[in-house]
């Protein structure tokens, strides 16, 4: 599914109410599911564990800068709920230097995105808060992608298949977007992922 959104305002609107309908999605779909598809009783969310109590949360030890006042990834009932990734690299460079991956600035002032680095630089962000809580990628069920394009979307599937299948890999929404926190940030993703005990 893709969307057109004007604006930031409105992309946190949809992303909000994004995220909080799959959350109750997932809550009532385990409370309603026959016991042969119910997961486990560790894993079955509670009443009020959907309603955000006994929670857990992990912060990347290396952040990019400016450090935001959110942690990446928290777990809530039988899920894992991962922050937006972008394609911000903490280990180099400041805001304004080589802190994004797959920008170039060329010489005469043009800049030119690699969406499929870009892409890939995402993914490994959420591999890397997964890891936080000793998860991986195989254990996502729901991604909403954001990108700026929507001329990048093959050059972003590209990418994302090397990743993920349709057999095996999460659900997916991707909504087009008028622009994202960054001007150098073209690809954006946050996920939900099935807590393993």
């Amino acid at each position: 599914m893709a969307a057109s959104v004007d604006g930031l305002t409105h992309v946190g609107v949809v992303a909000a109410a994004v995220a909080a309908a799959t959350a109750a999605l997932v809550c009532s779909m385990f409370a309603q599911a026959p016991a042969k598809l119910s997961p486990t009783k560790q894993n079955k969310p509670s009443s009020s564990e959907c309603g955000a109590r006994g929670t857990e949360q992990w912060v990347l030890p290396v952040r990019p800068k400016p450090t935001a006042p959110y942690p990446d990834i928290k777990r809530a009932g039988g899920f894992l709920f991962l922050a937006g990734a972008s394609n911000r690299e903490p280990s180099t460079g400041t805001a304004d230097s080589g802190y994004f991956v797959g920008v170039q600035e060329m010489a005469n002032g043009e800049v030119r995105y690699d969406v499929e680095a870009q892409t890939h630089r995402v993914i490994q962000a959420l591999s890397e808060a997964l890891a936080l809580a000793d998860h991986s990628l195989a254990d996502l069920v729901k991604v909403n992608v954001y990108l700026v394009e929507a001329a990048d979307i093959p050059a972003f599937n590209t990418a994302y298949a090397q990743h993920f299948n349709a057999d095996t890999g999460p659900i997916r929404t991707m909504i087009v977007v008028k622009r994202l926190p960054h001007k150098d940030i073209r690809v954006e993703i946050e996920g939900i992922a099935l807590a393993r005990q």
